[in-house]
Formats: structure tokens, sequence, C-alpha cells
């Protein structure tokens, strides 16, 4: 598994380099600006991988919109003033209490500058027990080790109060209800087919032909789907397609959630061995040391189970979990 390199540069300071030379970038070809959440750093970097699109475009750098900071706004102000071609995802208005939506961006370009929308690539059929939590926020509750994703079965293993020796057994000969798997597949991806169906690129049919390799996590896309996404662009943009080889790292892969062999079974995929092992900011974790991070956080913060509960109640009974 690729790890990333530590940049030696604090972040902040990195940003605001980064910012400023987008800001100040010369003219003498037309910029692009690609904004979106973590997808659109990776949309970032494989468009500039290509000739076609490097050769005849400047693309300059703005922060994902989960990380947009208000001090930020003029300089992005003036970067989106010199966009000629703005690639983004659907961002709602006010976003995180600040003026972040696409509509909102998208009043700042330059008369004439081209808009090309992507989707927001999410989808719960290889991960169909991961969920956001939202007990203090709209942005979603952290959960211990793994970020903002939480897990229905470790959930689950906490109301019925397990200790973590019997909930790690439990976890183990757990086999899920195919059933409702089947159902979570279908339903996610008709939801991304009908957010897809006024954007300008689509990537819904490139999921089932890359079965189990589409996702890393409900939102974190492999390279092969990422592409799918490139070549729509390049489409939108009457570029011509370069063959380049495939990358040798995952460009989102710092956290990667297994698809377990009862879910495999249930899409009609082959099983692994390795079904039990997560990555966790690019190191390899066994899921029992998961649960018992999460079962001593539940246990702990009874509020948040409790809010867990009644967010996900409906869904953990469909899942047969509760």
């Amino acid at each position: 598994m690729h790890l990333n390199r530590l940049s030696r540069v604090p972040r902040s300071a990195a940003t605001a380099g980064k910012l400023l030379r987008s800001a100040y970038v010369r003219q003498n070809r037309p910029v692009v600006t690609v904004y979106g959440n973590c997808q659109a750093s990776a949309l970032r970097t494989l468009l500039q991988r290509s000739p076609s699109f490097s050769n005849k475009f400047t693309i300059a750098w703005i922060p994902g919109a989960h990380q947009i900071t208000a001090h930020q706004l003029p300089t992005i102000r003036k970067i989106l003033r010199k966009t000629s071609i703005f690639i983004t995802q659907e961002i709602k208005n006010d976003y995180r209490g600040l003026p972040l939506g696409t509509s909102q961006f998208v009043s700042a370009l330059a008369s004439g500058a081209q808009v090309v929308t992507y989707p927001v690539m999410y989808y719960r059929g290889l991960h169909p027990y991961l969920v956001y939590v939202h007990a203090n926020g709209a942005l979603g509750t952290p959960a211990p080790r793994t970020e903002g994703y939480h897990d229905l079965r470790f959930i689950a293993a906490a109301a019925r109060r397990m200790r973590p020796a019997e909930a790690s057994r439990w976890l183990e000969d757990y086999t899920g209800n195919a059933e409702w798997i089947r159902a979570v597949a279908s339903e996610s991806l008709n939801e991304l087919k009908r957010r897809e169906e006024r954007l300008d690129i689509k990537v819904s049919h490139a999921i089932a032909p890359l079965r189990d390799t589409a996702f890393w996590t409900v939102n974190h896309p492999s390279n092969d789907l990422m592409d799918v996404a490139v070549q729509g662009i390049m489409d939108a943009l009457s570029l011509d397609s370069d063959v380049l080889a495939p990358l040798d790292y995952e460009l989102l892969s710092s956290t990667v959630v297994p698809v377990h062999n009862h879910i495999r079974h249930a899409l009609g995929y082959t099983t692994t061995s390795t079904e039990s092992l997560w990555t966790i900011a690019n190191t390899l974790t066994l899921e029992k040391r998961l649960l018992e991070s999460h079962l001593e956080y539940y246990t702990a913060r009874g509020e948040i189970l409790e809010h867990a509960l009644r967010e996900h109640g409906e869904v953990l009974h469909r899942a047969g979990l509760l």
C-alpha cells in the first residue's frame, strides 16, 4: 500500500503558498479550477497527468470545500475571476456557514467562463455499514481512529452492551443480511444516477463493471472510477484522450474499508482472505481493534450512542442488526 510522504512544510503555510501562487498565476493559457470535496484533489492530479490537458491549460489550486476558511475566501475569489473553466461538484449554498456553494462560486467567475459539473461520488454498495453520525453538527461526529466513519455493526454491539471479547466473536461470525445488502447497493446506485441526471459528467455506469474495486470507502472512489470522470471532462473540453500508464498508488487510499466476504457473496463477487483488515492513515489495522476502540468510545459517550441509534435506528432494523 502506498504511504504518502509527510511534508516538512507546515500544512497552513503550504496551503497559503499554493493559494498565493494560484492567485497570481499567469494567464497566458486558460486557467482551470477544480472544486469539490476530497475527490477534487484526486481529479486535479489525474487531469494534470494528461499532456493533452496540461499543454493547453494552467490548473489553479484551491482547498476542498470542507477545508476552506473565511480568511481564504478573498484569495479564492481572485482565482475564480481568472478562471476560464470551472470544474465543480454540487456544493450547497452557505456550506459550513460560509458562501462556499457552487452557485456562489460560479457567480464570482468572469463572464463567459465555462462550468463543467461532476458528481459527488458516493456509493454504499460495498460498505453498507459505514454511516455518519451527526450528534453535534451538520459535518458529522468523528469516531475513534476511523475519522468520520461509524460502523452500524459497532453501534449494534455497543447497543447490546457487548464486552470486547464477546463483540469480537459476534463480529467474526456475523454473516449479514444478503437481501438488505443487495437493496442498499441498488438504492445507492440509483440515487447516484438520479443526482447525475442534471450534471455534465457521469460515472455511475462504471461502478458495476469495476465491482469491488470501485470504492475504498463510501466516498473514496478508486483511481479507475476517477479516470471515468477524467474521460468525461476531456470529452466536455473536446480534448483527445492520452494513453497513460496507471498510477502505482491509489490517490484516495489513506483509508480503505474491507469489502467483507458476506457482502462479496451477496453481490456475487469473489471472496478474499483479508476481509478483517482496514487501512487507517495508511496503516493496516485489525477490525477487532477498531471495534474495541468504538465500544470504549460509545460507553464513555453514551449520548453519542443514543443519537446514533435514533439517527440510524430504521437502517439498523432493516439490516437485522437490532
